[in-house]
């Protein structure tokens, strides 16, 4: 079989961003090749996903190999010749392309493996969801979990309703969307990680419900395009859905704060970087950071007070008027947030006590008030 190298690439490509590279390393996550009909599927799977990606390739015949996924991906992205050929021998794939490469093939007794499909056999929901959706749960929802501290396991995991997606470690991500039908699940790292795959604009979502035993009853979710399919099961249990506090992390995200304040993102960061430097002689600070907001800046100070420097916000804060607003931050988890905003001004929301926002567009950073030491 001769596939243009340019098609195996951007598949591989794609999987390889999409896949933890420690988890490919691991045997048992294996890539699987077959055509029939002009259409060459690669499909990559583990225990809890399957994923299979389809592309037109004229003149293919029927061909069928299973391999070690980490090699045989790594291997095209790095091919440079115009095409490649996949020859299945009798126990290994010879790739010729820039050389020639043999790599074992993985097989189920004697015959080459075939990856077991993750079907759903009790549907109970099935809609249509813009791609866009996805790609903004990938693109913000991520990022507050790199940033945070994990104190529970649900911290883990990305909660999504019909209203949006949340993910909380010490602040939280609010993403606001709606969808059709009412869903409560809770996606892992390599499921949202597996979203880039689809570049379609609507996505098919299937959830069901299927019955291991009497008493224990598997979650699984299905997303799908004509070229892409992303089947995975979840861990849904009612207890680990119901340790996310939903409605305290959405009513602190879309309260009415008393006040706000439109400011430039780069000048705060800018500040954060400089009384960083200061922070860290010395010993025992608990790096936080007081912003005391005024009608028409923000000054922020190190915790001895020593330190501080003014922003001047974008237009004045007429709500606080003569008064002033203290706040204490977290300075890590502060410029954790800012870092992640691609946005150049952001508007900072506080006054309630217990924590202020930094709000654009559908997504809402939620960052606690702290107690200084």
């Amino acid at each position: 079989m001769i596939v243009r190298t340019e098609i195996l690439k951007s598949a591989a490509t794609d999987i390889l961003k999409a896949v933890d590279s420690s988890e490919l390393s691991n045997i048992s996550t294996l890539l699987e090749f077959e055509a029939a009909n002009n259409v060459l599927a690669i499909s990559v799977a583990n225990k809890e996903y399957f994923v299979t990606l389809k592309m037109e390739a004229d003149g293919i015949d029927t061909f069928h190999a299973t391999v070690n996924a980490s090699l045989i991906l790594k291997l095209i992205t790095q091919t440079t010749a115009e095409n490649m050929e996949l020859l299945e021998e009798e126990n290994y794939l010879q790739v010729n392309g820039n050389g020639t490469y043999k790599i074992p093939l993985v097989f189920d007794g004697d015959k080459v493996a075939v990856l077991h499909k993750i079907n759903i056999l009790n549907p109970t929901c099935n809609m249509t969801v813009d791609k866009d959706v996805l790609m903004s749960i990938l693109k913000y929802n991520s990022k507050e979990l790199s940033k945070g501290f994990i104190a529970k396991p649900v911290q883990r995991y990305y909660y999504m309703d019909e209203n949006g997606c949340i993910t909380f470690t010490t602040g939280a991500c609010v993403n606001k969307f709606f969808l059709p039908q009412p869903i409560r699940v809770l996606l892992n790292n390599r499921v949202v990680n597996l979203f880039r795959l689809f570049k379609d604009d609507l996505v098919d979502l299937t959830l069901g419900y299927d019955a291991l035993s009497s008493d224990i009853i598997q979650t699984k979710i299905k997303f799908e395009t004509p070229t892409v399919s992303l089947t995975a099961i979840l861990p849904c249990d009612d207890s680990m859905i119901n340790a996310v506090p939903v409605n305290s992390i959405r009513n602190l995200a879309e309260m009415v704060y008393p006040y706000s304040a439109s400011i430039s993102k780069d000048l705060i960061l800018q500040a954060i970087g400089r009384l960083q430097l200061f922070n860290k002689n010395i010993k025992g600070s608990n790096d936080a950071v007081l912003c005391t907001f005024e009608q028409n800046c923000v000054t922020l100070s190190n915790y001895r007070k020593d330190v501080s420097e003014r922003i001047d916000y974008l237009s004045p804060c007429d709500a606080l008027g003569g008064n002033t607003y203290v706040a204490a931050l977290d300075l890590n988890d502060l410029k954790a947030t800012l870092s992640n905003c691609e946005e150049s001004h952001l508007t900072l929301k506080f006054g309630a006590g217990k924590a202020i926002t930094v709000a654009r567009t559908n997504i809402i950073n939620v960052i606690p008030q702290c107690i200084v030491s």
